[in-house]
């Protein structure tokens, strides 16, 4: 199942890209996340926590970035650990006028495994809130990082 996440923000692509580019930057930003660590340049391995339910289910993830187009456009491969998951996706941004960005983000993952019949449900929705919240923390941060 495609998700795709779009957000404006406040600052000029060049500053965007550089803080977008390393996902050790935002990947913390996500709700569920507990941990990451960097195999290399490209490859990273996850760790987040979700509630499904009365269930809390720890879900690891090997990420590995495919290419990057600085500073407009990554594309990465998602791989579950412990679970059946895998998937792909990317982040495109545009700049738009009065130094803003344009962030169009896509994942596509896959359920399979024990957990797909609960998983396959959280993955169809896409709460505002959370995305709002992600916005506002990104925002902050990349203010932060370029001072």
């Amino acid at each position: 199942m495609v998700k795709v996440y779009s957000l404006i923000i406040d600052a000029p692509l060049k500053s965007v890209w550089a803080y977008m580019e390393d996902f050790s930057h935002w990947g913390p930003l996500v709700p569920g996340y507990v941990s990451h660590e960097m195999i290399n340049e490209s490859q990273s391995n996850w760790i987040f926590t979700t509630d499904f339910g009365f269930i809390k289910k720890k879900l690891e993830f090997e990420v590995e970035i495919l290419s990057k187009h600085a500073p407009k456009r990554m594309t990465f491969q998602v791989e579950g650990k412990n679970e059946g998951f895998n998937g792909h996706g990317s982040i495109e941004m545009k700049s738009l006028k009065s130094n803003r960005t344009f962030i169009n983000a896509s994942l596509d993952l896959q359920a399979t495994g024990t957990l797909a019949k609960l998983i396959k449900p959280m993955l169809k929705s896409n709460p505002p809130k959370i995305t709002n919240e992600l916005k506002k923390e990104i925002t902050e941060k990349i203010l932060q990082y370029n001072q």
